[in-house]
């Protein structure tokens, strides 16, 4: 949730984002959220779902709560990824996640 926090400081509000928190809850209550906010925030193009790591929890909720919906689920989220999606978001689905998810390689980098 602090990421969707930190992202509307810098661009503002984003209609259509929605954060879930993985906790302790049971799998299936947390599954069922996901779903409903994929339902929700979906206005027919489809959508990007996000997460921390492949394979993690969260990662795995959102693949066995998103089977019959169209979407992307991109892990390894940054900030540049979030605030490239406010910018890409009416682009085609395909597109606007190879979009971010380059954003998100592109500005990892060692800073010296």
């Amino acid at each position: 949730r602090e990421m969707l926090v930190n992202l509307e400081q810098i661009v503002g509000r984003q209609d259509g984002a929605l954060a879930i928190s993985v906790t302790d809850s049971e799998y299936q209550h947390l599954q069922d959220r996901i779903c409903k906010a994929v339902e929700q925030v979906d206005e027919g193009s489809g959508v990007i779902v996000m997460t921390d790591i492949h394979g993690s929890s969260s990662c795995n909720l959102c693949k066995m709560a998103c089977n019959d919906c169209d979407h992307v689920i991109i892990s390894g989220i940054n900030m540049p990824m979030l605030i490239k999606l406010t910018r890409v978001r009416r682009k085609r689905l395909s597109e606007a996640a190879r979009i971010v998810t380059e954003a998100g390689r592109h500005y990892i980098t060692i800073v010296e």
